[in-house]
C-alpha cells in the first residue's frame, strides 16, 4: 500500500436515513460530505420524501459491499432488519460506519459498539471518520 493515494475523492457513503429524520438533517449531512469529495447515497426501507429531499435506493436494490463506508442517520424508531443486516456487514467488511448522536440507540441491535475502531460519531468527531473512509478498510478492527 505504498503507492496507494488515500484520497476522499470519488468514495461513497451509504447513508442510512430511517422516516423520522428531519431535512435539514439530511441537508447538512449531504452537503458535509459532498464538500470532502464523498458521494452520498440516501437508502430506507422504500423511496420516499423528506422535504425536498428523494432517498436514493432501498435496502433491496443496494448492498454494503457497493460502499466504501455507512452512517447511520436515524432518529426515535429502531433500524429495521435489513439496515441491520448491511451494517454487520460492514463491520465484518472492515468499512468506516459512522453515526449521529441521536442514533446511539441503533448499537442495541448490532454485535459492535459505538467504541469499536472504525465506528465513529460524526456529530462528534467528523474528522475521525473522514480519516477511516480514507484509508479505506479499518485493518486494525
Amino acid at each position: 500500500m505504498t503507492y496507494t493515494n488515500f484520497s476522499l475523492n470519488t468514495r461513497t457513503v451509504g447513508v442510512i436515513v430511517m422516516p423520522d429524520v428531519a431535512e435539514e438533517t439530511l441537508k447538512e449531512a449531504k452537503e458535509k460530505l459532498e464538500k470532502q469529495g464523498l458521494q452520498p447515497m440516501f437508502i430506507s426501507d422504500k423511496i420516499y420524501h423528506i422535504g425536498n429531499i428523494t432517498l436514493d435506493a432501498t435496502f433491496d436494490t443496494v448492498h454494503a459491499v457497493l460502499f466504501d463506508s455507512l452512517i447511520v442517520i436515524s432518529g426515535e424508531q429502531p433500524l429495521p432488519a435489513p439496515a441491520i443486516e448491511n451494517l454487520e456487514i460492514a463491520y465484518k467488511h472492515k468499512k468506516a460506519i459512522g453515526f449521529g448522536t441521536d442514533s446511539v440507540n441503533i448499537f442495541d441491535s448490532l454485535s459492535f459498539t459505538k467504541d469499536n475502531l472504525g465506528v465513529t460519531d460524526i456529530e462528534q468527531n467528523f474528522d475521525g471518520f473522514l480519516n477511516d473512509v480514507k484509508g479505506h478498510r479499518v485493518w486494525d478492527r
